[in-house]
């Protein structure tokens, strides 16, 4: 996973911006190979505002010793994008305040389906998480009771979907941990997590 922290004056995201394909042109270090993972942190100068978006290199173009690339975003990281474009081209946007998430792959199972439901999680934060979905998908809202992590700091979580994308290759779910119900090992991994150098979204 390549990972990048770009900042854009209004002007420079507006010029760097695909619409019609959707991506985003970055200055990169190196020469990145097509298809390359990429986490960029990308902010807005002069508006306190920025999301890390996970996505792909479309393209690579040398210029001198940095590289230019076409960025595609994931689907799930689209919106934030296109608010960021937005909020460049004079609009009034609102983001989201949440805590800060950890770009992280834990093994999960779903406690509260008549059998268990064995996935694992993309995001994970001390609200919630993002759980790469297997089986019929839940509705908004819908509770849960999960089991993350594995060996002595597994944590059995309860919460309620907050959101169902259901992409190409496979659907993502959200999930908002209930008030409080965050145990002692969940936040022992997210500490190992960050120890260990997890992107933060």
């Amino acid at each position: 996973m390549i990972t990048l922290d770009v900042s854009f004056a209004p002007p420079g995201l507006l010029g760097a911006w695909r619409p019609r394909s959707c991506h985003l042109v970055l200055d990169v270090p190196g020469a990145p190979r097509l298809g390359a993972r990429v986490a960029a942190r990308v902010r807005l100068e002069g508006a306190a505002l920025g999301a890390t978006v996970l996505g792909s290199v479309a393209s690579v173009l040398r210029d001198g010793p940095r590289h230019r690339v076409e960025f595609a975003p994931d689907p799930l990281g689209l919106p934030a994008v296109r608010l960021l474009v937005a909020a460049a081209g004079g609009e009034a946007v609102a983001f989201r305040d949440r805590a800060p998430r950890l770009l992280a792959r834990l093994p999960a199972v779903l406690r509260s389906a008549p059998r268990p439901v064995y996935m694992d999680t993309v995001s994970v934060s001390g609200d919630g998480c993002g759980l790469r979905w297997s089986g019929p998908l839940p509705a908004p809202g819908q509770p849960l009771a999960l089991r993350l992590g594995a060996g002595p700091f597994a944590s059995h979580l309860e919460g309620a979907v907050r959101w169902v994308a259901d992409g190409p290759a496979r659907a993502v779910v959200g999930v908002a941990f209930a008030v409080g119900a965050s145990p002692v090992g969940w936040l022992r991994w997210l500490e190992l997590l960050q120890d260990a150098g997890a992107p933060l979204l």
